[in-house]
């Protein structure tokens, strides 16, 4: 999983112009947004933890299993959710907007 991880990671960080960085806090943080990525659907609230303390717009990221799971647990937040790929599935908002 964790190859997977870093490659989805590598993926969206290119995309959206920023850097990954695979230790501790939030995958990908740019200007713009800050972005965590997951593979586990089981484990979407802790990915959600990662990114939800930022006043920028927030996404968890992940393959489908993961985005499916995430839709429904950020329902109601200003966490967004991308595909792998960085599409945008659910767009996200900045904290207390």
């Amino acid at each position: 999983m964790a190859k997977q991880h870093d490659d989805i990671a590598r993926r969206i960080a290119k995309k959206v112009g920023g850097d990954y960085n695979p230790v501790k806090g939030p995958d990908i943080v740019t200007p713009q947004q800050v972005i965590e990525v997951g593979t586990d659907p089981n484990q979407v609230s802790a990915e959600m933890k990662q990114v939800a303390r930022y006043n920028k717009p927030r996404y968890v990221a992940g393959p489908n299993p993961f985005v499916k799971a995430a839709l429904k647990s950020t329902q109601g937040t200003g966490i967004g959710v991308m595909d792998g790929k960085g599409n945008i599935v659910k767009r996200g908002r900045s904290k207390g907007k």
